[in-house]
């Protein structure tokens, strides 16, 4: 089932901006399109859970332990505060991008994201699809956009992208757990 939940509408953006600024700065980091928050061992392995869950080398769990140049940041508080999520990563669409139409249903389990938008514009969405199209040409795709200063659950084991219209870049934090077996 689709869905995308409202979780929170006190997200301190100016704190969360600055964090992830100088965390990209120092590192050199603003061109990456997906950055590990969290590592399985927690130090400072920044691409270890990048890309497609199935090609990690460990179950997503694994990546719970915050890299350690983010203690005491807000993005750590963040990540402390949902603590029920795992494989925390920075995603960045630049302008005029998007991601691939995909699934998270790998696992047998319904896929739950969260997603804290930290930078983002009014021409940014998260898309869902109906499904693949049964005719080859048509397929019903609905396009939500996460406002700034909220977190947000969302389903991603059916058919989804994220579409960056505008002329900013989009940036979100990520984490996933998992839920109960699918139907």
């Amino acid at each position: 089932k689709y869905y995308m939940k409202l979780l929170d509408t006190n997200i301190d953006i100016p704190r969360i901006v600055n964090d992830m600024e100088v965390f990209l700065g120092a590192n050199n980091f603003w061109e990456e399109r997906q950055l590990s928050l969290t590592s399985v061992t927690g130090e400072n392995d920044w691409k270890c859970s990048i890309g497609s869950m199935t090609a990690l080398p460990s179950s997503e769990r694994m990546y719970s332990q915050l890299n350690k140049d983010l203690n005491g940041t807000y993005i750590a508080e963040l990540i402390t505060k949902y603590s029920q999520y795992y494989r925390w990563r920075l995603l960045h669409i630049p302008a005029g991008q998007c991601y691939s139409v995909h699934t998270d249903a790998y696992t047998g389990k319904t896929n739950k994201r969260i997603h804290i938008p930290i930078t983002t514009n009014k021409d940014s969405y998260f898309c869902y699809y109906g499904d693949k199209p049964a005719d080859g040409i048509e397929t019903t795709v609905k396009f939500h956009h996460m406002e700034l200063g909220n977190v947000y659950e969302v389903n991603t084991t059916k058919l989804h992208s994220a579409i960056n219209y505008g002329k900013t870049s989009r940036y979100h934090m990520v984490g996933v757990r998992y839920e109960k077996e699918l139907p």
